[in-house]
C-alpha cells in the first residue's frame, strides 16, 4: 500500500473520530504540499529512512523549516 493511500486510510477510518474535521484537512494540506511529493507513491514497505532524511534535508534546504518542526 502506497503511503498516500495509508494516510488517507488513517485519517478516515481512524483519526476521524479522534480529532477534529480541520486538524483532518490541516494533515490533508501539508501532506500533499510537504510529504507526498517526496514519498507519497511508495508503498510503505519501501520507505527507507535514507529517503525520509532527503525530504527532510530538501524541506529544510527550500525554506519550509516551519512545515518539518511541526
Amino acid at each position: 500500500m502506497k503511503l498516500r493511500d495509508w494516510t488517507e486510510k488513517w485519517l478516515t477510518e481512524y483519526m476521524v473520530n479522534l480529532i477534529r474535521p480541520e486538524t483532518i484537512a490541516n494533515y490533508r494540506r501539508e501532506s500533499e504540499l510537504h510529504i507526498y511529493p517526496y514519498i507519497g507513491d511508495y508503498p510503505i514497505s519501501k520507505i527507507t529512512t535514507i529517503q525520509i532524511q532527503r525530504m527532510y534535508n530538501d524541506l529544510r534546504e527550500n525554506g519550509r523549516k516551519s512545515c518539518i518542526e511541526k
